[in-house]
């Protein structure tokens, strides 16, 4: 299982990741922005796919071999959410955080930060994992 958690602010999608992650251990968290930069090893490039969309995926599946789950963090408007959401459903939760997006059509969920709180994110997202874990 797989959230997505796409938001403007990326210490605020950093914090509630990571408070989640800390309350739920089989739930890991890791932020895009980390695998963005890599480059594929010489001669394994896929011209599909951009090599760090293949890593999340590998990431995925190494982790529900042994149980656990991914929280991904992007920032807003990500330009290869549509290929994340496409290749990792349907085990895929798509939340964004932050003025209304243009596509609602493209989320599970969607919280405005101008009127919710990072304490009542987090605790939406806490009870959420809790529910898709007791599923998984």
């Amino acid at each position: 299982m797989v959230i997505l958690l796409e938001g403007t602010s990326d210490l605020g999608r950093t914090a509630i990741a990571e408070k989640v992650s800390e309350r739920h251990p089989q739930w890991k968290h890791l932020a895009l922005g980390v695998i963005e930069n890599m480059r594929p090893p010489e001669g394994e490039e896929d011209d599909e796919r951009p090599f760090h969309l293949q890593v999340v995926k590998r990431c995925v599946e190494e982790l529900e071999k042994v149980g656990l789950h991914l929280i991904l963090s992007l920032p807003d408007a990500h330009e290869h959410l549509t290929l994340l959401q496409k290749g990792l459903r349907p085990n895929c939760v798509v939340i964004h955080l932050g003025d209304a997006p243009r596509d609602d059509d493209t989320y599970d969920y969607v919280f405005d930060t101008k009127s919710k709180s990072m304490k009542e994110i987090t605790k939406f997202l806490d009870d959420l994992v809790t529910d898709l874990s007791k599923h998984a």
